[in-house]
């Protein structure tokens, strides 16, 4: 079996349970730091003024088991260790060391081979605090980055998600793992247990959006009424280890985690989030480019009731699209008529939904990153036609005018820039929000699926919190004068 980890600090963070984000706080590096000399992107020398506070941390860590787990790995019959100096020495070769036949991590794991017992200890590790739960999540994304082979990362929150907010450096780093799990295509099973009642903020409604547009991720809601200071996070990754958090009030001092790696704890755990996830629904239905006929039928009925809508867009959306361009850049992609009358049909269609109120709020962050490109790729009209499509810098500027006609010929249309670079998403979304009826999302940058949800609570929650966002645009931004003066400026510096 090949040696999984890349280095021997690695093993012995790993056999200590000790994070990257623990042992830089304790040693008063950077993380990005301890990330490097764990990877072998850079070397960790003994001459390094961090080393021996290094070693020192990893016996202070080991003080409470007396030694047990450094003394497990490095004392023998043949050399015994008595002595800490000697311990101390061992640490320090073993990190000096490249990786070389590690044996693997005892966690007294085994299931019992005595069936006549009753009683079974294992260890299990507690944190206090947000901080605490920071380290226990950071060391469960870590184990499943280092699974060998694709696994499964079960998730149920009845919390917020505010508390990854606390620390804008874990907030980057829980980006980053999440990001890197679904990379290595491994797959994420969420259960949305938050109260409809705190779902409905728009704060805790924004940290989730990204969760829901992605194909390696299944989203289900489970809005169960709770204790209004009684909130429970539970992640597993399957077989390996359990995340237990449980935050008793609003002060994050009484916020307790623990994780446990032994067999009993990870059954146990598995089916109390299996029964979760018996009772709870869909979230949002994905809809692959072979079934997007399956959405029409499912959203055309319910936007003869629905009268306000609301569009979150990253700049260019086909919406905006003049149908005239759209044929001609298919068409010089060598896309088939049929394919290309399909398309048309599919924005006449986004069009076409009877209105009272539409408010669409452009971010402007990604025009500006593709604003210096020659060719701009669409993805939304790449997914489509199954191709990649590129429009110029002159196709780009037609679309910004047929946005100016739209803004003098139609009364219900309002329109706002804004600038939300957000680092709490994933990835860019977009969405189209019908007042109380449906949504409809997807990833602009990596279209795959489009996902469709019709639950009253999701529809309200997403509709109060773009209104809440529209209502925070300055009143300067949603003057239709002030709209059109800056497509101008865009079109100008095409």
């Amino acid at each position: 079996m090949a040696n999984p980890y890349t280095s021997n600090l690695a093993y012995l963070m790993d056999a200590l349970n000790v994070s990257g984000k623990e042992l830089a706080g304790a040693i008063h590096m950077d993380v990005s730091l301890i990330s490097k000399w764990r990877n072998k992107k850079r070397v960790l020398n003994y001459r390094s003024p961090y080393f021996s506070e290094l070693v020192e941390y990893f016996l202070k860590v080991d003080k409470v088991n007396h030694y047990h787990v450094l003394k497990r790995l490095f004392s023998s019959d043949e050399e015994p260790i008595v002595t800490l100096p000697q311990l101390k020495q061992s640490v320090e070769r073993f990190l000096m060391d490249d990786v070389s036949n590690l044996p693997s991590i005892s966690r007294e794991t085994a299931l019992p081979e005595d069936p006549s017992r009753k009683v079974f200890d294992y260890r299990v590790r507690f944190f206090k605090g947000i901080e605490g739960t920071q380290e226990g999540v950071e060391q469960i994304l870590d184990a499943v980055l280092q699974a060998e082979e694709s696994t499964e990362l079960l998730f149920y929150s009845q919390e917020d998600l505010k508390w990854i907010m606390k620390d804008s450096d874990f907030l980057a780093s829980w980006n980053n793992k999440m990001l890197s799990i679904l990379q290595q295509s491994h797959k994420i099973t969420l259960i949305n247990g938050v109260d409809d009642r705190i779902f409905l903020e728009p704060e805790a409604i924004k940290h989730w959006i990204s969760y829901y547009t992605h194909q390696q991720i299944k989203s289900y809601y489970d809005h169960q009424p709770t204790e209004d200071n009684l909130k429970v996070t539970l992640m597993i990754l399957r077989e390996k280890m359990v995340l237990y958090s449980i935050n008793y009030s609003q002060d994050p001092k009484d916020r307790y985690t623990a994780i446990y790696t032994d067999p009993f704890s990870i059954a146990t755990y598995t089916v109390i989030f299996d029964g979760f996830l018996k009772r709870s629904k869909p979230h949002f239905l994905p809809f692959p480019l072979s079934a997007l006929s399956g959405l029409k039928e499912r959203v055309y009925p319910l936007t003869r009731e629905a009268t306000r809508y609301f569009i979150y867009s990253y700049m260019p959306n086909l919406i905006h699209f003049p149908q005239e361009l759209i044929q001609r850049v298919l068409r010089r992609h060598g896309v088939p008529d049929q394919t290309i009358a399909g398309i048309l049909t599919f924005q006449e269609d986004l069009n076409s939904f009877p209105r009272t109120s539409l408010k669409i709020l452009y971010n402007i962050d990604l025009y500006r990153q593709i604003g210096d490109l020659e060719e701009i790729r669409i993805e939304t009209l790449s997914y489509l036609a199954g191709r990649p499509i590129l429009i110029t810098r002159e196709e780009l500027k037609e679309i910004l005018e047929s946005i100016k006609s739209l803004m003098k010929s139609d009364e219900h249309f309002n329109f706002a820039f804004i600038q939300e670079t957000d680092q709490t998403l994933l990835f860019p979304v977009n969405a189209i929000v019908a007042s109380r009826k449906f949504m409809v999302t997807y990833n602009p940058v990596d279209t795959k699926e489009y996902f469709l949800s019709t639950e009253i609570s999701t529809t309200v929650a997403f509709e109060y919190y773009f209104e809440h966002l529209w209502q925070q645009v300055p009143l300067v931004q949603k003057n239709p004068l002030y709209v059109i003066d800056t497509l101008d400026n865009m079109i100008d510096r095409l």
